[in-house]
C-alpha cells in the first residue's frame, strides 16, 4: 500500500502539480516495478495509473485495452473494473461506464470482502 501511495504521490506531482516546482526523488515507473513484484497484477494496474497520468491519448488507449486483459485473466478482481471506469468516466463514455459495473455485478463474485473494505 506504501508503494501505490509513492506512485500516485510521485504522478501527482509530475503531472498535476507541476506549479510547485518539486522534482520527485523516485520515477513512477520504479514503483511499479515494485509494486509488480510483489503482486503482477496489481504492477500491471500501476503501469495503467501511470499510462493515465500522461494524459497521452495513445498510452490511455493502451491502458484499457491491459485493463480488459486483467478482467478477462482474472474477472474476479476488482480493480481493473474500477480503473476501467474511472477511465470511461473521465471520457464521460457513461455507457460504457454501466458495462463495466454491470460485469462486475456479474463476474466479479469471488473476492472476499474483507479484502476491499
Amino acid at each position: 500500500m506504501l508503494l501505490w501511495c509513492l506512485l500516485i504521490l510521485t504522478l501527482e506531482l509530475l503531472y498535476r502539480h507541476k506549479d510547485l516546482d518539486i522534482t520527485p526523488n523516485n520515477d513512477p515507473k520504479a514503483y511499479s516495478y515494485s509494486i509488480k513484484k510483489i503482486d503482477e497484477y496489481l504492477g500491471y494496474i500501476s503501469w495503467t495509473e501511470i499510462y493515465t497520468y500522461s494524459g497521452d491519448t495513445t498510452k490511455i488507449a493502451d491502458a484499457k485495452d491491459l485493463l480488459w486483459e486483467l478482467i478477462a485473466k482474472d474477472p474476479n478482481r476488482p480493480e481493473a473494473y474500477c480503473k476501467l471506469w474511472k477511465i470511461y468516466t473521465m471520457e464521460k463514455k457513461y455507457d460504457r461506464c454501466l458495462e463495466i459495473c454491470e460485469r462486475l455485478f456479474l463476474e466479479g463474485t469471488e473476492f472476499e470482502d474483507n479484502e476491499y473494505t
